[in-house]
């Protein structure tokens, strides 16, 4: 995330541009009434209106007036921008938004209105006690709708300016308490839209921008006065500016190949099998966060910094999400699938589903809570498996603790709230009923095996993104792993097409199939679908050439100068060894290991593995000193564990230097004079060290606790996986 925290402004900003107003001075006055005196509300309320003017929506809550100040106090009237204001306002009291906002900015502020065209350098702020949306360049008033007694109007009309702006969409979010805004910005970013939070160290409430921010799909963390110039220059981009075009002219062949090339080979998933105007124009949304027009710069970009590569993964999964995902859609399947597949599983049997792609969860919860309330109703005890699988190791521990904003009262019904959820402060926590329903585990959709035996699959708005062969694979998959008259589920906008004669319909409009049974063996490997399979991408040929004097100069100081070192990952396995380790480290009798606190000598194994301890849990750099016996007598000895930037399975790898110090003249802690003040030294630094090495066990058992429970849940998943590759070989040699 191209964060601009703390950058200073560039000569020639906005605010010093001819006609502006002086932060913080009062500027032009705008009344509330229409921006041209010929033209009254009433008519321009009853035109069409133009699609073609981006629209900025800005949320913002309690402390957001300020925000709002510094915000249009630097943005110039001729960006050729909209600004809609949706605020929190009292419903019984009028509103002095209008004449407020006004005095800050040259361009016309207005009160929204039914029916009233969106124009280019006006700001349309909210009015009392009502909902806003945006629909072909209109905006509409309707009564507000509120959940749990809260009204959420930022929501409504965050994901009514996704649908009316696609990539064009961009979403502000201010000062204010709770976290509205939040499910609004998701549709955004599922458009591949731009989102702006304000700093939370600047705005005089936070809960909005850090529950924003704790999505991860946040662009940009800056002060308000700031945004304006960013904002400007991320409009001025060929991403923005082209829109939905963005993606038809193909690029350079190598360029996209490469790129795909370098995320296999950093984050291990293949992009290949994704259609290429995805490809494309994710990739060009980054271009544009980054400011460069070519893939060339941009793959520069990405070689270079390998925070990027990982932003740019995340915004290819689409990681967009929601409880209860088209209403609609859950409604007919709770009303003609769910209560079949119960029935048919009868009283004390087992229902099996399976969510591929279920990124943070919700899905997989959703689907839960629907058999729950269907079992309940009938009194029955069925065992409900649910596994969730997903490529994004990050959204599965996210799914696994069942976490989630107070925003989802929004999707969320109150009933099924107070049923399955406990309310933790601003945050809801699925209940352990549902949690012990659904297996979450990571599992590559197009390389991995499926589940198999399955009475429902529901695979929703993933396959609009994959290339049409390989969607055919997939269904193929997916029909494979249904038992005879198993249940699929897609999204909205995704079909069957060639696969169709394999299913029959349950519902057309929200596409729920069955499957007719007769199952298949699997479709073969995925082809390369980016060029050529054997073109070498430009990283891998810089790798064969052979090294220059500035890496032979490194080697050879590293080699002399560096002290002796070991990289570890964050299961303490030795991934690397520098220099004289021996003095540090013994090879255990028994078969060979790389663990390192196997490997460490015993006097100092208790020291290192808390500085690793704490250099895997706070991220931060740890050093510790213990002594090291020697011929000559103990030694001081300084180990440093230190966090590199560099990831091994979506963790940090860790570096571990060990440095003897010099014995110095007289008495000191190391010495083993027979004094009786150094024995008290000495037995006071070894309680001292036992007790630190106590503190490091206990979190370190806690760790290890969660991760036994999350890893039995991948067990549990590979053996699915393992008996659904015996199916499939038994339905291959029956063939």
């Amino acid at each position: 995330m191209p964060d601009k925290r703390g950058a200073s402004k560039a000569p020639g900003s906005l605010s010093a541009k001819k006609g502006r107003p002086r932060a913080g001075g009062p500027g032009p006055r705008k009344a509330a009434g229409p921006a041209r005196p010929q033209e009254s509300r009433q008519a321009r309320s009853g035109r069409a209106g133009r699609a073609d003017v981006p629209v900025v929506g800005i949320g913002a809550s309690a402390g957001g007036l300020e925000a709002l100040r510094e915000f249009f106090t630097q943005m110039p009237a001729g960006s050729g921008l909209a600004f809609v204001v949706i605020q929190h306002l009292d419903p019984h009291h009028e509103s002095l938004m209008v004449d407020l906002l006004g005095r800050c900015t040259p361009m016309a502020v207005e009160q929204a209105a039914e029916g009233l065209a969106i124009e280019a350098g006006h700001v349309y702020v909210i009015p009392p006690n009502t909902s806003l949306t945006v629909k072909a360049g209109v905006l509409h008033l309707a009564e507000p709708v509120a959940r749990r007694g809260v009204r959420m109007p930022i929501d409504a009309f965050f994901r009514s300016l996704a649908a009316d702006q696609g990539p064009r969409s961009i979403c502000i979010i201010l000062s204010g308490t709770a976290s509205e805004g939040t499910l609004g910005l998701r549709e955004i970013k599922a458009q591949g839209g731009m989102a702006m939070v304000q700093d939370p160290e600047t705005a005089q409430h936070d809960g909005m921008p850090r529950n924003a921010i704790a999505t991860g799909l946040v662009d940009y963390v800056l002060p308000a006065g700031e945004m304006p110039e960013t904002l400007l220059r991320y409009i001025g981009h060929s991403y923005f500016r082209e829109g939905a075009r963005v993606g038809e002219a193909p690029p350079a062949a190598d360029e996209l190949v490469n790129i795909v090339s370098l995320l296999r080979t950093r984050v291990g998933h293949d992009f290949r099998t994704y259609k290429r105007s995805t490809l494309v124009r994710r990739i060009h949304r980054r271009m544009g966060l980054h400011e460069v027009e070519t893939m060339r710069d941009y793959l520069d970009i990405l070689r270079g910094n390998p925070g990027e590569v990982h932003a740019l993964f995340r915004d290819l999964l689409v990681k967009v999400t929601s409880f209860f995902r088209e209403p609609q859609a859950w409604e007919v399947l709770a009303e003609l699938v769910v209560p079949e597949i119960v029935h048919g599983a009868g009283d004390g049997g087992e229902v099996r589903a399976w969510v591929p792609a279920c990124s943070t969860g919700m899905e997989a919860y959703s689907l839960a809570m629907l058999f729950a309330e269907e079992i309940d109703r009938l009194e029955w005890r069925c065992t409900v498996q649910i596994f969730a699988t997903d490529v994004d190791r990050e959204a599965l521990d996210v799914a696994r603790l069942g976490v989630y904003s107070a925003d989802v009262a929004a999707d969320v019904s109150p009933e099924r709230l107070q049923r399955f959820f406990a309310s933790q402060g601003p945050h809801f926590q699925v209940s352990q009923r549902l949690r012990d329903m659904v297996v979450f585990a990571p599992q590559d959709l197009l390389g991995d095996p499926p589940f198999s035996r399955l009475d429902l699959v529901s695979c929703r708005n993933l396959l609009i993104y994959i290339d049409p062969d390989v969607q055919q694979k997939l269904l193929s998959l997916f029909r494979f792993a249904l038992r005879d008259g198993g249940f699929l589920f897609l999204g909205s906008s995704e079909s069957l097409g060639p696969s169709e004669a394999g299913f029959s319909t349950i519902s057309k409009k929200w596409r729920i199939f069955r499957s007719a049974g007769g199952r298949r063996g699997a479709a073969p490997a995925l082809p390369p679908l980016l060029g050529r399979s054997s073109a070498a991408p430009a990283a891998i040929l810089d790798s064969r050439r052979g090294p220059g004097v500035g890496e032979l100069a490194n080697r050879v100081l590293a080699d002399r100068f560096a002290p002796a070192a070991v990289i570890v990952d964050h299961r303490y396995q030795v991934v690397y060894f520098h220099g004289e380790v021996g003095r540090y480290l013994l090879h255990p009798v028994g078969e060979p290991t790389r663990e390192l606190l196997a490997l460490l000598r015993e006097p100092i194994r208790g020291r290192v593995r808390g500085a690793v301890y704490h250099a895997i849990s706070k991220g931060g750099p740890a050093v510790v000193q213990s002594v090291l016996p020697d011929a000559g007598g103990p030694r001081p000895l300084k180990v440093s564990a230190q966090p590199l930037a560099e990831e091994r399975d979506g963790q940090r790898l860790i570096l571990v230097t060990f440095e003897e110090l010099e014995q110095k003249a007289g008495p000191e802690p190391f010495s083993v004079s027979p004094g009786d003040e150094e024995v008290v030294r000495e037995l006071e630094l070894e309680l001292k060290s036992t007790r630190e090495e106590l503190q490091s066990t206990i979190e370190e058992l806690e760790t290890s606790n969660e991760e036994l429970k999350a890893s039995n849940e991948e067990v549990m998943s590979i053996n699915e996986e393992l008996q659904s590759s015996n199916e499939e070989l038994e339905a291959s040699k029956e063939e």
